[in-house]
């Protein structure tokens, strides 16, 4: 390379004005990127390739498929509700003897 040869910097530089000067570009683009080579030639080509992804938010609304709601009143009693208890089901309990 010569005297003159253009600096990882410089290329940094550059990228980061042009960035500024457009309300659609990336301010501040060239402090972001990787740069895998500078190669000199009578005039400074930039080749820059960018990878992005777009995400975006939404708000969806799902209809109830069941019977009829009714938002008026009292709730229900959470103990008020007949619940029959498994006879088939076991405890078990295990006695551990503690030796320290």
């Amino acid at each position: 390379m010569t005297e003159h040869a253009i600096t990882e910097q410089d290329v940094r530089a550059a990228i980061n004005r042009w960035g500024e000067s457009g309300f659609f570009r990336k301010k501040h683009l060239g402090d972001q990127i990787a740069i895998n080579a500078i190669t000199e030639l009578a005039t400074h080509v930039i080749r820059l390739q960018t990878l992005y992804e777009e995400r975006s938010v939404s708000q969806r609304k799902v209809s109830y498929s069941g019977g009829i709601l009714d938002d008026s009143g009292m709730a229900p009693d959470p103990q008020s509700y007949h619940r029959q208890i498994r006879r088939d089901a076991t405890h078990m309990a295990r006695m551990v003897d503690d030796q320290r």
